[in-house]
């Protein structure tokens, strides 16, 4: 009995020492670990650290003049000439040329000239092969990117040189929605979109953005366009003095509307917009605002040319009008407006060298729009009925200079608004000439006799009246009162 008990402490103890043997050989084998990971984690915080350290933002050089001229000396390679040139970031690219130029670069037709433009960086690397009518501004459609010309057809190139399409495209438009994608396309009368990743879809391949496999009139993707929504690098004349005189390939999206699409080199400060109403009748009706602040000493005058495009439910275009130029010195103070009234009628207000005209255009069941003839100077009153808010007219006049070695730029001016007195009583009588009335006053008759369609044949024209020139007159009637009291 003894020895069975002894034997049970005997086997008790050995298990108790192999078990505190086992327990120090895990403890020591886990402070190791630890050690390692401590370690281990302390050379990857070095790393980082380095990594970080080596991570030094490169400060963007903004290149001058003779800096440009002198890298441009360096380049070379299979092109007749330089052009332009541009800088994005720190990479300067020039627009070279195969070809001679019988003229100056300001009044080349480019889709004319046998002359094939093509991309060069600044270590002599072709980005673009000199195979092109027309290479846009970089950024024009989207950041970076630089849309090619040929044969009226379209690619895209990044600023390494990378070509997006296989073969061109019949269009490119861009697009300022959906943040994946660069821009929509046209191919063989088929809709579709490029991807940021790259990827081609085609009207077939969309499950998102269904609404890019229809053309941007019909989507009316259209109203987004403008310029100054993109990031658009500016080019510069190669052998031009002026550091500042950029230069603006007018987009092709926006030629496409336009009215004169032969000239698409255009001067500095430029901004394209659309202004986009679509009608009951079906057709659309597009404006191409073509906005270019003037250059000159002050920087207040501003030049605008306007494009007016009809276009049916397909897209395709039937009528393109172009309308008056405007020049005004600030753009709240400008005097060009426009405006559709119901589906049949659209009103264009605009100043004529100080005068303010008013236009009216009917609009025919075919979409295009008609000019409609009238012989009175306010028109807007056979028309449209008057109100307190309309027509509003805002006009400036200049003051006389204190100084006459002032320069015209500088001249001091102040804006004026609504209709004198003199300016009523006018529009008033205006309304019963164009009907013959035969008027007792001879300040109204000497006034009217000036005009070959004015016969005077009727005492009273209050029957040929319309609605709306009943209605106008009884406006005016109280104008002139109130402002008698003044």
């Amino acid at each position: 009995m003894k020895k069975r008990i002894k034997k049970s402490i005997f086997l008790i103890k050995i298990i108790y020492l192999t078990t505190l043997v086992l327990f120090m050989l895990i403890s020591c084998n886990s402070e190791n670990t630890k050690q390692n990971l401590a370690e281990n984690q302390s050379k990857d915080t070095i790393k980082t650290t380095k990594a970080v350290e080596k991570q030094v933002i490169t400060p963007i050089v903004k290149y001058k003049k003779k800096q440009i001229d002198s890298i441009a000396q360096q380049v070379y390679g299979d092109f007749d000439t330089t052009l332009f040139y541009c800088q994005i970031e720190n990479k300067v690219l020039f627009y070279v040329a195969k070809g001679e130029l019988e003229n100056s670069v300001y009044s080349i037709d480019w889709k004319k000239k046998h002359l094939k433009l093509g991309l060069v960086n600044q270590n002599s690397k072709q980005i673009i092969p000199c195979e092109y009518d027309i290479i846009y501004n970089p950024g024009d459609l989207y950041k970076n990117l630089i849309v090619v010309e040929k044969n009226n057809t379209y690619n895209l190139f990044n600023i390494d040189g990378h070509k997006y399409f296989d073969e061109e495209v019949d269009a490119l438009y861009p697009e300022y929605e959906y943040k994946d994608v660069i821009c929509q396309f046209i191919k063989n009368g088929n809709y579709g979109y490029l991807a940021t990743d790259g990827t081609i879809y085609t009207a077939i391949d969309l499950v998102t953005h269904k609404d890019l496999a229809q053309s941007p009139i019909l989507n009316e993707k259209i109203k987004e366009w403008d310029s100054n929504k993109s990031k658009i690098t500016d080019l510069f004349y190669m052998k031009d003095c002026c550091e500042d005189n950029s230069v603006f390939f007018s987009s092709p999206w926006f030629q496409e509307f336009m009215f004169n699409k032969t000239d698409v080199l255009l001067s500095n400060h430029i901004q394209l917009a659309t202004e986009y109403f679509k009608l009951n009748n079906g057709f659309s009706h597009v404006i191409i605002a073509n906005h270019t602040k003037e250059d000159d000493a002050s920087d207040i005058m501003d030049f605008i040319q306007r494009y007016f495009t009809v276009i049916d439910e397909k897209g395709n275009r039937i009528q393109q009008i172009y309308l008056p130029d405007e020049y005004y010195y600030k753009p709240d103070e400008s005097n060009f407006h426009y405006r559709f009234i119901g589906d049949t009628l659209l009103e264009i207000q605009h100043e004529k060298q100080g005068d303010v005209t008013w236009d009216y255009f009917k609009v025919a069941s075919d979409g295009q729009v008609l000019p409609i003839k009238t012989q009175r100077q306010y028109s807007f009153t056979k028309y449209v009925v008057m109100t307190e808010e309309f027509p509003f007219k805002k006009y400036i006049v200049e003051e006389e200079y204190n100084d006459p070695d002032q320069i015209a730029a500088y001249a001091p001016y102040i804006v004026k608004s609504g209709f004198s007195l003199e300016e009523y009583q006018y529009m008033r009588n205006e309304i019963f000439a164009t009907y013959g009335y035969k008027f007792k006053t001879e300040k109204w008759q000497k006034e009217f006799s000036k005009y070959n369609w004015y016969k005077p044949v009727k005492d009273n024209v209050d029957d040929s009246l319309s609605p709306i020139e009943k209605k106008n007159v009884e406006f005016i009637l109280k104008m002139e009162k109130e402002l008698n009291k003044k």
